[in-house]
């Protein structure tokens, strides 16, 4: 006979994959008895359990309370104590997880089994041990534990669930009511209900809830009741009172409950007084907007009128000045070129008194001449149609020009007229006949204000680093207060004293010059001291490709600091080599006369420009279509040979933040070209 067990072992055999799709149980048994173990093992291992054999109740009892088992199989007598006794101990312990007991008994009598039943053996097994019985009572047993699971697992998210519901009850910022469903008592209330109603919750407990309406109805009650089942509720608004005779509206929310086999009401109540008197103020408001949009409807028609009453004349102001300009600047011209003629001695000769005479006559026909001007460059750049033909020039080129005409000014004025240009300044790239009229319109302001004896230089000088040059003007008359020095730019406004009366104009010169630096790349400024005379002095960009872009690109942003810029578009423009050297220039003059201030072009070579303008790509084809209609117009009233073709081509677009791409790009577009290298714009 095969010696009893003596000490714990585990027991784990092979079993094929059918087995692993069933559940696996960590089995006890205790038993010593070896016949027995040799029934119970091939049977239950075949089941894919796992066994745990101890021979020793008392052993067993310590295993148990420090592993997890969810079946002990116990031998009536096991060694230690009576497998009875054992149930009745393992039923005391506190065990990690649900335990199921099955009992080995030798007996078929009923007294052993209510024993075993007795003592909380959840199934007795007689002996002799048949493996088909066991594996159904081992099946059973395992059916229980998996209820016993879902059973515990279902209580404790029961439990979580009324611990949740008991925190939002608690918690809740609404008042939250039960009431009972047929006595309408208060069966339970939160915080913020006795907030809400100023009691205790007892005081509420007490109530019925009919006892806190302001005005006792049964509408709501009505409806839950009559209409509604369980889980589904109604909102109503009703007036309640407060323990201290306040009344205040509310939205009750309120649903059927079951609590307990009880229908309860569950009602959600939120005081709704801001929200009516939000209402309220809301409808008032409305009232006036609709009242105030109707007076802003009337005053902007009446605004509208006017502003098509001001466009109208504004836009006969223009005419007019258009008109009146062309109509003085033709008898200007007969005046001053008779005037010329006399004092040249066409008509025989004259006296010194004669001569002076005649210069005044010229020297005046100057200045209207300069106010036309301004009149007319104001008229364009108020419509953005003042066009300006930049190229490559030398500073004293221009104030050579302009210089004959200061000098008689100065003269008939008793000014000296004084001229300081620094050697070895660089080219400008400028529209020359645009820097004329800034000097013409400085140097004659100089000239009306110089002190006596007066003196006015004109200087320029190069920057540091040769990226611009700074052309000034410098009178000694009477200087300006710093308070006056921003009004002498506005158009049509000049200062009063200081000498100042008796020189008479529109007002127009600053104003224009200003404006017409800007459109230059370059930026006019005034340093004054009264007593001290005046200098005003502007820049001029270098003829530098990478400069003059960068200062394009600088005035767009200044001019569109308000609104988005649209992206910049580089296009070229050629004519047919064949295409004569004069129509050419033709072609050049057309393109600089069409192109507007926002536009930038550079000639690459006698017969090719560079384009920039601002424009988003919508508006490509319009650009180009305008370009070509004037080209058409043009030739149709031309009585010479017609202009050649100019064949466009977009190269790129950027948007305006790229600043240095677009440089790169004119540069590299200027080196292919090879019209001229990367620090000129002179023509081939």
């Amino acid at each position: 006979m095969t010696p009893p067990h003596t000490q714990c072992r585990t027991t784990q055999f092979s079993y094929d994959h059918s087995v692993l799709k069933r559940t696996r149980m960590n089995i006890l048994i205790v038993c010593n008895d070896d016949m027995t173990l040799e029934l119970l093992e091939p049977s239950l291992v075949a089941g894919g359990h796992q066994l745990t054999v101890c021979p020793d109740a008392r052993e067993a009892l310590s295993i148990l309370k420090s592993a997890s088992f969810r079946m002990l199989i116990s031998d009536w007598r096991p060694t230690g104590m009576d497998g009875v006794k054992l149930c009745r101990q393992v039923r005391k312990a506190h065990l990690p997880c649900a335990l199921y007991l099955m009992l080995l008994t030798p007996w078929i009598e009923e007294r052993e089994f209510i024993e075993g039943l007795s003592a909380g053996a959840d199934d007795i097994l007689a002996k002799p041990i048949q493996p088909a019985e066991l594996r159904l009572r081992v099946h059973h047993a395992e059916r229980m534990l998996r209820l016993e699971d879902e059973l515990s697992a279902a209580r404790c998210s029961c439990d979580e669930s009324e611990t949740r519901l008991g925190n939002v009850f608690d918690t809740a910022r609404d008042a939250m009511l039960i009431i009972d469903g047929v006595g309408d008592r208060i069966v339970d209330a939160n915080p913020a209900a006795c907030d809400m109603f100023e009691r205790s919750r007892s005081e509420l407990l007490s109530m019925r809830a009919s006892d806190l309406h302001c005005h006792h109805n049964e509408t709501l009650r009505a409806l839950l009741y009559n209409n509604l089942s369980v889980g589904t509720g109604v909102t109503e608004e009703i007036h309640f009172r407060t323990k201290s005779g306040g009344i205040f509206p509310a939205e009750v929310s309120a649903s059927i409950v079951d609590l307990d086999g009880t229908l309860c009401t569950l009602s959600l109540i939120r005081d709704i007084s801001e929200r009516r008197h939000s209402e309220l103020q809301l409808v008032e408001h409305t009232k006036a907007l609709e009242q105030g949009n109707l007076e802003l409807r009337q005053s902007q028609l009446l605004l509208e009128k006017k502003n098509q009453r001001l466009s109208n004349l504004f836009k006969m102001a223009q005419i007019f000045v258009d008109n009146v300009s062309h109509e003085f600047r033709t008898p200007l011209t007969v005046i001053k070129e008779y005037a010329d003629l006399l004092a040249e001695g066409a008509m025989g000769s004259i006296c010194r008194e004669q001569q002076r005479f005649l210069g005044v006559i010229a020297d005046r026909a100057d200045d209207l001449n300069t106010m036309v001007d301004d009149m007319l460059d104001s008229s364009k750049l108020d419509s953005g149609m003042l066009g300006i033909v930049r190229k490559s020039h030398r500073i004293s080129d221009i104030i050579d020009h302009v210089h004959p005409v200061l000098e008689r000014k100065a003269h008939h004025k008793g000014v000296k007229l004084v001229v300081d240009i620094d050697d070895s300044l660089p080219d400008v790239y400028v529209d020359d006949e645009k820097v004329g009229r800034i000097l013409i319109n400085l140097a004659g302001n100089a000239i009306k204000f110089a002190g006596d004896p007066g003196r006015v230089q004109i200087w320029a000088r190069a920057a540091p680093g040769g990226s611009e040059v700074i052309v000034g003007v410098t009178d000694n008359g009477p200087g300006i207060a710093l308070g006056h020095q921003r009004e002498i730019f506005e158009r049509f406004k000049q200062l009063e004293g200081q000498g100042r009366g008796s020189c008479k104009g529109f007002g127009l010169g600053l104003s224009i010059a200003r404006e017409l630096a800007e459109l230059n790349l370059g930026e006019l400024t005034l340093e004054s001291q009264p007593g001290l005379g005046t200098t005003l002095k502007f820049t001029l960009p270098a003829n530098d490709p990478a400069e003059v872009l960068s200062r394009y690109l600088a005035r767009l942003e200044h001019l569109n600091r308000r609104s988005p810029i649209p992206p910049i578009m580089m296009l070229t423009a050629g004519v047919q080599e064949s295409a004569p050297s004069l129509l050419a220039d033709e072609v050049d003059a057309f393109l600089n006369h069409v192109l507007q201030g926002n536009d930038l072009a550079f000639r690459l070579q006698t017969r090719g420009w560079l384009i920039f303008a601002p424009l988003e790509e919508l508006e490509w084809s319009g650009y180009l279509a305008k370009l070509e209609r004037a080209w058409q117009d043009t030739n149709r009233n031309r009585l010479r040979e017609a202009l050649p073709a100019i064949d466009f081509e977009i190269v790129k677009s950027w948007p305006v933040e790229s600043k240095q791409e677009m440089v790169r790009s004119l540069l590299d577009e200027l080196e292919t070209r090879r019209g001229l290298n990367q620090r000129s714009l002179e023509f081939v």
